[in-house]
């Protein structure tokens, strides 16, 4: 099976679908990951660039008869993709209902997601289009600070100058798959279902079904009761949406041809009970008992670092266990290291080397955070996932989005103190929280959320 994986984030958003990519690699499917190419080191096998001259010509397109439908030429009345059953009430399973079911003899038939491809490999389609550039820019630096619906607003006027250009290119990227696995922002499954027929998966790096057990994710809060747990789901959905419909059905048409869509598509995704895959540890989040089926809880997506660069190597074996201090794209204030005593290993913050004080670049966090004494960071998913994979106290100083959800995860599993006291006193606290902080560690390390996210996919 050709299967395209966007990654369209920071390398904490991009390593977990390199991950993906490699399980299904050695499954034996042959797999792009569509990433900026400032990640190419990441995955293997760079593959020509793709840019909107190479785009597929979506005027003179003739149909792939071994897709279910063309939606190209659909009325522009229609808002639900032909193939998605539309009765409720008609059982459902998997990402394509229309297609063959398995033969008795166990041979798959044409189109059936467990199809393999021979001489699988694993592939990058680099994209000229570079999220961390924008977000290290100024700009996007006070579009980080805007607050929930500053950065809806701010996507708009920070992303969408280069939006025709990122979907030109995904498009090309995707062109041929049989399936895409991709993020809910941006909707690029659903867009690249409706232009091509082609199944898709979502991607979710937080819990971000509707629940009545937590409000979402990006909602400051830990608790609004059952029902209103649930309904902040539907309105950050709403509001997104609200703030980027024009944005969307525009490119829509411009870049791929397909009418707007009539309504939201997290909604959309929903009752087509589109399968969703989120990468994070049921040791961490309990699994809602009412999610619904189709959506996964797999475990973390890890890479294995291959190894510590040599100066840092040299660093961590002179002296006691550092500090780790780093937050990210998130824009951090150097002057937090005043509030560290003894030795510290610095990422994204300026800081002047010395013999306690050790400046990182990109490094292997699966290979240093365990040699941490403490691990100081901003609660992206992707940080807080390997931080407590290390096993060693996590201390988490939120910015905005999902990171004040991931910061309450860390204190009510005894991983670190909670958010609120001074960083000083809670770097002395760090004793208390060790022996948890292994114990859930442990358990971690032993998760293989890859194999259990592939075997999904693969039962589909």
């Amino acid at each position: 099976m050709r299967i395209s994986i966007l990654a369209l984030g920071s390398r904490g958003d991009t390593q977990p679908c390199v991950a993906l990519a490699q399980g299904l690699t050695q499954r034996g499917h042959s797999v792009t990951v569509v990433a900026a190419a400032r990640y190419a080191p990441l995955i293997t096998t760079p593959i020509p660039d793709p840019t909107p001259t190479s785009a597929p010509d979506h005027n003179n397109r003739t149909p792939d008869p071994t897709r279910t439908s063309d939606h190209h030429n659909r009325s522009p009345d229609s808002t639900r993709s032909p193939d998605r059953n539309p009765d409720p009430k008609t059982p459902k399973r998997g990402i394509h209902p229309q297609r063959e079911t398995p033969s008795q003899e166990g041979t798959p038939p044409r189109g059936w997601i467990s199809q393999r491809v021979p001489g699988a490999r694993l592939a990058h389609a680099p994209l000229s289009v570079d999220p961390m550039a924008i977000v290290e820019s100024e700009e996007g630096q006070a579009w980080l600070r805007s607050g929930p619906l500053g950065f809806v607003r701010g996507f708009r006027t920070v992303v969408e100058p280069l939006a025709e250009r990122l979907v030109a290119e995904v498009d090309a990227a995707c062109a041929k798959a049989d399936l895409v696995l991709a993020p809910a922002l941006g909707s690029f499954g659903r867009h690249l279902h409706d232009l091509y027929g082609t199944p898709y998966m979502l991607l979710h790096f937080q819990p971000s079904e509707p629940t009545r057990a937590f409000p979402n994710p990006l909602i400051d809060a830990r608790s609004l009761g059952a029902v209103g747990n649930r309904i902040s789901y539907a309105l950050i959905e709403r509001l997104s949406w609200l703030m980027l419909a024009r944005m969307v059905n525009r490119l829509r048409g411009s870049v791929l041809g397909l009418a707007p869509m009539r309504g939201s598509p997290f909604a959309a995704d929903r009752r087509g009970r589109v399968p969703v895959l989120c990468g994070v540890s049921p040791h961490v989040v309990d699994r809602p008992r009412d999610w619904p089926e189709h959506v996964h809880l797999t475990g973390y997506w890890r890479v294995a670092g291959e190894r510590l660069p040599d100066d840092l190597e040299a660093f961590l074996q002179a002296g006691p266990k550092p500090v780790y201090v780093g937050f990210g794209s998130m824009a951090g204030r150097s002057s937090v290291l005043d509030e560290v005593k003894g030795r510290v290993v610095v990422q994204g913050l300026t800081a002047e080397p010395s013999d306690d004080v050790f400046v990182a670049g990109d490094v292997p966090h699966d290979l240093l955070f365990p040699r941490m004494a403490a691990i100081v960071h901003h609660g992206g998913a992707g940080t807080t996932g390997a931080a407590l994979t290390a096993g060693v106290p996590n201390i988490v100083c939120p910015f905005f989005a999902d990171q004040p959800f991931w910061a309450r995860r860390v204190a009510a599993l005894g991983a670190g103190p909670p958010v609120g006291a001074d960083l000083r006193e809670r770097l002395l606290a760090v004793p208390q929280y060790v022996e948890k902080s292994a114990q859930l560690g442990r358990l971690l390390e032993v998760e293989d959320g890859v194999k259990t996210a592939v075997d999904l996919i693969e039962q589909y």
